[in-house]
C-alpha cells in the first residue's frame, strides 16, 4: 500500500511541508536577537534590553531596563570654558561600565549607544565620547536635534494605537526640547511601516521635527537668574512663587513664534515621552494624561518649598518642569498631554544599520 502512487505522493507533500515549517521556523529565529541600547541624556543616562524582531523592526518585549542620573547638563552650564571636566566624564564613565555590565546579563549581540544636546554643544565633547566607545566598546554617536526627534517618535509610534499621522510627541530633556510629528504631504498610511525608521524614510523626511535649546536644565538657569541669582553659586531656583509663571510664558511666547500654526495640531494627540514627563510632571501630578490644569492645582502646592522640602536627586527641577510644562501647554494651547515610558533608547533598540 505504501509503495501505490497516491501514497507516494502523500508522503512528498507532507516531507515538502516538514521542511516548510522547519524553514519558516529558522527563519523566524534569525529574524529574532536581544539589544541594548543607552540613551545618553544630559541630565539622565538610560539603559534598554529587549527581545526585537529586526525583520519587522518591532520590540517583542523587554528584558531590562535601567536609569542613573548624570547630570552634564548642569555640570556645562557653572563651566568656564564650556567643557564637561575629566573628573565628571569620569563618573558618566562609571555609570554606562555599570550598565553595560548589567546588560551583558541578556547576551545582546548588537549594543549601540546616542549621545544628546550636552554633547552638540561642549567642546570637548568629542575627546570624551571617543574615549567612552574606547573604553566601553560600544557603538556611540552623537546624534543631531532633528535626529533625536525622530527617534523619539519611532519609539513613540511603535507603543500607541492611534493613526501616527494624528499625534504630536513631544520630548523634553535636560538640554533640548523636540516636537515631532508627520508631515501629511506624501506621508504613508499604514502605522507598522511608518513605525519602522529605515534610513529610507528618514531620507524622504515623513517625520518633521521641531527642535528648542530650552529644556529642564536650561530653563531652571533662566529660574535661577530671573532671581538675580549666579548660577555658578546657586544650583537650584526653589523655593519658587507664582512669580516663576511670568518668567515661564515669556519664554514660551518666544518658542511659539516658530512653533506648528494651531490649525496644523489643534486635533492631533500629544504624547509626552522621556523622564521628565514620564517620572517628574506624571510622579507630581499623579495622572499619566494631564491637562494645563491639572499642573496649576499642583503648583499651588509647590510654591514655597524648597529642595529638602520636595526631597529626592532631582529636587531643584521638580517645580521648575511643572512650570516649564504648564507655560508651553497654555501658550500652545495644547489641551493634555499622555505621558508614555519611551525614551531614545526604544528607537536605537529597533533601528537597523
Amino acid at each position: 500500500m505504501l509503495n501505490s502512487p497516491m501514497n507516494k505522493d502523500i508522503l512528498k507533500i507532507m516531507f515538502f511541508l516538514i521542511i516548510l515549517i522547519l524553514s519558516s521556523s529558522s527563519w523566524a529565529d534569525r529574524c529574532v536577537e536581544n539589544r541594548a541600547a543607552i540613551d545618553i541624556g544630559s541630565g539622565t543616562t538610560k539603559l534598554k534590553v529587549a527581545q526585537v524582531d529586526v525583520c519587522k523592526q518591532k520590540i517583542i518585549k523587554y528584558l531590562y531596563q535601567e536609569e542613573k542620573a548624570v547630570a552634564y547638563k548642569a555640570h556645562l552650564l557653572t563651566s568656564v570654558n564650556k567643557s564637561i571636566s575629566q573628573e565628571f566624564a569620569q563618573k558618566g564613565l562609571m555609570v554606562l561600565k555599570a550598565l553595560k555590565q548589567n546588560a551583558k546579563k541578556y547576551k545582546p549581540i548588537k549594543f549601540r549607544a546616542a549621545a544628546t544636546s550636552v554633547f552638540r554643544t561642549a567642546k570637548n565633547s568629542r575627546v570624551i565620547i571617543n574615549n567612552f566607545r574606547e573604553q566601553l566598546r560600544i557603538d556611540i554617536h552623537v546624534i543631531s536635534q532633528e535626529r533625536e526627534g525622530r527617534l523619539g517618535f519611532y519609539g513613540a509610534a511603535a507603543r500607541v494605537k492611534d493613526n501616527i499621522e494624528d499625534i504630536v510627541v513631544w520630548d523634553i530633556g535636560g538640554g533640548s526640547m523636540q516636537f515631532s510629528f508627520i508631515n501629511k504631504k506624501g506621508a504613508q498610511k499604514n502605522k507598522q511601516d511608518l513605525a519602522i525608521h529605515n534610513s529610507k524614510s528618514i531620507r524622504q523626511g515623513k517625520v518633521q521635527v521641531k527642535g528648542y535649546k530650552i529644556a529642564s536644565e536650561s530653563f531652571k538657569k533662566i529660574l535661577i537668574q530671573s532671581k538675580g541669582l549666579d548660577i555658578r553659586a546657586h544650583s537650584t531656583p526653589n523655593p519658587l512663587d507664582s512669580k516663576a509663571l511670568v518668567v515661564g510664558k515669556k519664554v514660551a511666547l518666544n518658542m511659539k513664534k516658530s512653533f506648528l500654526s494651531y490649525d496644523n495640531y489643534k486635533n492631533k494627540k500629544f504624547y509626552g515621552i522621556g523622564g521628565l514627563h514620564y517620572y517628574s510632571i506624571k510622579g507630581q501630578v499623579k495622572k499619566a494624561k494631564y491637562t494645563s490644569k491639572d499642573i496649576a492645582q499642583v503648583l499651588q502646592k509647590k510654591w514655597g518649598l524648597t529642595d529638602k522640602n520636595i526631597g529626592g536627586d532631582y529636587a531643584p527641577l521638580q517645580v521648575s518642569n511643572l512650570v516649564l510644562v504648564y507655560s508651553v501647554m497654555n501658550s500652545f494651547k495644547i489641551s493634555s498631554v499622555e505621558a508614555i515610558k519611551v525614551n531614545l533608547a526604544d528607537g536605537l533598540l529597533v533601528e537597523n544599520d
